[in-house]
């Protein structure tokens, strides 16, 4: 059996959650050790939290919401492109995925190589696609796009260009996946988002799996 890689980011009470954004928190509910049959905890975080599928219903009024999109566009061969862009538009993307025929594509970015950008701190400074970067994915027949940060557009993108050109277009987002321990080539990628009846996102579990 081939290795199963864990592309997830851990979730914990110190995750870095955007600014003004709700913390993760858990606390318990039940346990054990206090004379409890079993134990349970209680989870509070935002559904965008960690390693997580942006459904088009993020930015859109009428958008497919993340229980319907189809299972078949988050499990499949992907590419993973290493970029040592930090903005990346459709010159960087070119040079890291041009003429790869691929359907989801996974971003292995400098952020990978920086781990402090998944501690507190929130940090602004992780890079992400421009809107002629997510263009340039929209116009390639792409399904879905994963990227090693927070967002996959620049803090600076004030209008959110780049969330809504791949969400209009369909193309599902998969944001702060850990890359730091892949390196660029073709796998079979499964990321299952929770099935969230009418909500824009959900938290997601994912691995690649190496195709020989």
């Amino acid at each position: 059996m081939s290795k199963i890689i864990d592309i997830t980011m851990p979730l914990t009470p110190d995750y870095p959650a955007f600014p003004g954004d709700p913390a993760v928190t858990w606390e318990t509910y039940l346990d054990v050790e206090k004379g409890d049959p079993y134990r349970a905890t209680v989870l509070t975080m935002l559904n965008h939290a960690g390693t997580h599928v942006d459904a088009p219903a993020h930015f859109m009024a009428d958008g497919v919401t993340v229980e319907r999109i189809p299972l078949e566009t988050l499990i499949g061969p992907a590419y993973v492109a290493e970029t040592e862009a930090c903005r990346i538009g459709a010159e960087e993307l070119e040079a890291c995925a041009g003429g790869v025929e691929t359907q989801r594509l996974l971003l292995k970015t400098p952020n990978s190589a920086r781990p402090e950008l998944y501690e507190q701190p929130f940090r602004t400074d992780f890079c992400s696609l421009t809107p002629d970067g997510a263009q340039w994915i929209a116009g390639n027949g792409i399904l879905a796009v994963g990227i090693d940060c927070a967002s996959a557009e620049l803090i600076d993108d004030a209008k959110h260009e780049a969330h809504r050109i791949l969400l209009q277009a369909g193309v599902v987002i998969i944001e702060w996946l850990k890359l730091d321990h892949v390196t660029s080539g073709i796998y079979e990628l499964t990321c299952l988002p929770l099935k969230l009846s009418g909500l824009d996102g959900a938290p997601a579990r994912a691995v690649l799996r190496p195709i020989l």
